[in-house]
């Protein structure tokens, strides 16, 4: 029997072990519209319907090469990094990124899929004058997700700050995956010192 679309999109999810469908976002755009470099905290699967765009991709190893925003700043997960400068600019004030950064291009065309895992850091153009895109979320599994509570394997015994919810288990992230559980918690325990002593 022919899958139809939405059960292939489960299939993704399930392959991955994602966690359940969250939210869906529809993207309209004209030429030349930019998305500044920046992560998703959900797996992703990025559906290109009309005209095309541009993706710039990056594992969540090169994190720190993109001087993401403090956590509990108004613009994280955003970079700081403009990738759009001048080669001499991006080393001047970026250095770590020009010395290791190195990303993966990939353009979609209407009709194409792209899957992102949580974590990959991405800038996104838009090449044509008419652009419409849908992505489609999905949670961590429930085996990563730490329970506020406790504390134990599974919990998170200190409280989060507002808005943000407990970092993943690290120790029940698959391994193809765990830099960027890491790297989740290393926000996490920034919000903590933040949110206690200050920005």
């Amino acid at each position: 029997a022919e899958l139809t679309a939405w059960s292939r999109v489960g299939a993704l999810a399930s392959a991955g072990g994602w966690g359940d469908f969250e939210q869906a976002g529809l993207m309209v755009s004209g030429r030349d519209a930019l998305t500044p470099t920046h992560y998703d905290g959900h797996h992703n699967i990025f559906l290109q319907l009309c005209g095309a765009k541009r993706f710039l991709l990056f594992p969540a190893e090169q994190g720190p090469m993109l001087y993401g925003f403090p956590a509990l700043h108004p613009l994280d997960p955003l970079s700081r990094v403009d990738l759009e400068l001048p080669e001499h600019e991006l080393a001047a004030r970026w250095p770590r990124t020009r010395e290791a950064a190195r990303g993966a291009c990939v353009t979609l065309e209407a009709g194409d899929a792209l899957v992102m895992p949580q974590g990959v850091w991405h800038q996104v153009h838009s090449l044509d004058a008419r652009n419409v895109s849908i992505n489609l979320l999905f949670a961590l599994p429930a085996t990563e997700k730490a329970r506020p509570g406790a504390g134990g394997d599974n919990t998170s015994a200190v409280p989060m700050p507002q808005g943000m919810a407990p970092p993943p288990v690290v120790s029940r992230v698959p391994a193809h995956r765990r830099t960027a559980a890491l790297l989740e918690l290393a926000k996490s325990v920034e919000a903590i010192v933040a949110s206690a002593v200050g920005p």
